[in-house]
């Protein structure tokens, strides 16, 4: 028997590293989806999320309420963009009637699906920066990033908790 057919020992892989997703790809789907992806993050993590610490469990409420804010909030910045659009200038009358309505529901809907994911962030980033300090391992999580960045900076932290990649 030669090296090539000797056995390998199993590689360990670390705890998180199905965790592990493109940072780029997501920040990527989250302007295919004019932003839907991002409380959507919280939703696909939530399982992972729960297994760091001892904290109130996160649910999908949250971030499904920011989902269907946010998806008001585009449907009606659409529809607005289209009652103002000169080649629909037939159907306009009824489309502006709605879209002004919509409007004035889409965008305080969007304020608030951003204060949700902001405050969701704000919270895991929490979470993370206590795993760290238990496990006394890596950076410290900036909060600042967590809130400006969102879902994109808190993969980014889990990307390095899982360490490295393939």
């Amino acid at each position: 028997m030669d090296e090539l057919d000797a056995p390998r020992p199993p590689t360990t892989l670390p705890l998180y590293a199905k965790e592990r997703m493109s940072v780029v790809l997501l920040a990527a789907a989250g302007m295919v989806t004019v932003g839907l992806v991002m409380p959507g993050w919280f939703i696909l993590k939530r399982s992972f999320l729960n297994s760091l610490g001892p904290r109130a469990p996160m649910t999908k409420l949250w971030p499904g309420l920011a989902i269907g804010m946010l998806f008001v909030g585009n449907v009606a910045t659409l529809a607005d963009e289209l009652a103002r659009d000169p080649k629909y200038a037939d159907q306009a009358a009824f489309a502006r009637l709605i879209a002004d309505d919509l409007i004035l529901v889409g965008g305080p809907l969007a304020i608030v699906a951003t204060a949700i994911v902001m405050k969701l962030s704000y919270d895991v980033a929490s979470l993370l920066e206590a795993h760290r300090a238990r496990s006394g391992e890596g950076a410290p999580v900036s909060k600042v990033l967590a809130l400006l960045l969102g879902p994109i900076y808190l993969q980014y932290r889990v990307n390095l908790l899982a360490g490295p990649g393939d």
